[in-house]
């Protein structure tokens, strides 16, 4: 018997977690997404579903790997830019 491969989407404790990596709080990232303090909290809790929402967070997940993979490149070059 197939089992049915369906994607999960992002839990509440997922996008708290990705909240809380990226340093913001509920009203910040509320803010960056467009949405209210209450929105983030009730989707982090499982109480709403949103799939714009998830999104969203998809998005901001994206944008902060992004900048943490600049800032390592940029601390690795450091000592060559020192050299010159």
């Amino acid at each position: 018997m197939k089992k049915n491969k369906r994607s999960r989407g992002l839990t509440g404790k997922h996008a708290k977690e990705l909240r809380m990596d990226m340093g913001l709080t509920q009203k910040e990232l509320g803010q960056l997404l467009g949405r209210n303090a209450s929105n983030i909290s009730r989707f982090e809790r499982g109480i709403t579903q949103s799939k714009a929402l998830e999104n969203a967070y998809r998005r901001a997940e994206r944008l902060f790997d992004a900048k943490i993979q600049l800032m390592y490149d940029l601390k690795m070059l450091e000592p060559e830019v020192r050299e010159r």
